[in-house]
This record gives C-alpha cells, structure tokens and sequence, in this order.
C-alpha cells in the first residue's frame, strides 16, 4: 500500500488531475467522528466519475477497505466499503477502463480485496438495514464478489428504479415482475 506521504501521490491520477489531494481526504476519513455524505459523494466523484477510475483511484482502493476493516461497526465503515466497492466495480467492470497497475499499485489492490470481503463479513449482522441500505450492502457483496454487474445494477435498484436493457424504460423496483 503507498503510504499517504509518499511523493509517488503526485504522479498519480484521479478523473480531475493529480492524485496529490487524495492522501489528505484519506486522513480525514480516519479523524473524522462523522462525514457528511456530501464528502462522501465529492470523494467518489473524484475517484470514480463517469465509471472512469485513475491510479489515485487504484491506490487510495486498500486505503478505504483498510478503513473499512477498521470501522466494521459503524457508518464510516460502510461508506468507506461502499466506496472501494464502486472503485473495484469500475476497475474491473464491464466498461474495461482498467487504468495502468504496475507492480506497486497491483499487490496492495489484490490483497484489499481479501480483507474487503472479511470486513463485509463483519459487517453482515450489524444491524437491520432499510431497502435502500440492503441493496448498497448487496451491491458491496457483490463487487467484492467479482460480480460487478450485478453490483451496478443493484445500484439502481436502490434507487427504487432500474432502466429496462430491452426497452430502455425507467422501471419502479415494484414493476420488475410486471414487464
């Protein structure tokens, strides 16, 4: 894993430039007794925008599951989870947009997705979960599962809608069986 103080920060990249400003959200992440979700969404949009992941992305991926392994027991663990999910789901989805890993950036990625699956497993029976939170917790299962299209699409479920693949249509959840 490159430590948050590596120079090497610099030379890689997220979907608006430099990955210099990673390091220091990531910091905040572990300070922070709460985050907003707008932080949240500022810190996916830079890492994961328009299904597009960079080298910050690939790097700052065993950051937050390393969060997450940390905090199974509270919502910066599930949002930090959450994250690293949708970075694994871009970086190995169905889009291909797989940025370049070397060996620096390969090792700790990989061995992430181990400990990502054991914190979802720590996590599974913490506490009853709303619709919308059970399908981002299935949606994490299934990234971290190799299963990305069905993380993606459990995405939108979430949502309460889904868009037809045959049609086109912007369904409701409830008229999934109707068409």
């Amino acid at each position: 894993m490159i430590e948050l103080d590596d120079p090497l920060w610099a030379d890689l990249s997220h979907c608006y430039g430099s990955g210099n400003d990673i390091p220091p959200k990531l910091r905040h992440i572990e300070t922070a007794t709460s985050l907003s979700e707008a932080f949240w969404d500022d810190l996916c949009n830079l890492l994961c925008h328009q299904c597009t992941v960079g080298t910050a992305s690939v790097a700052a991926f065993p950051h937050l599951v390393a969060i997450a392994a940390r905090n199974t027991d509270n919502r910066k663990g599930f949002d930090a989870i959450k994250l690293a999910s949708i970075i694994l789901s871009y970086t190995i989805g169905p889009k291909n947009k797989v940025p370049r890993m070397d060996t620096v950036l390969r090792g700790p990625f990989r061995d992430a997705i181990t400990v990502g699956r054991d914190a979802i497993r720590a996590m599974l029976f913490q506490k009853k979960r709303d619709f919308r939170q059970t399908m981002d917790f299935l949606s994490v299962i299934a990234a971290f599962d190799s299963h990305v299209d069905a993380a993606l699409l459990l995405v939108e479920f979430r949502d309460g809608h889904f868009d037809c693949p045959e049609c086109g249509k912007r369904l409701g959840v409830d008229e999934l069986y109707t068409i």
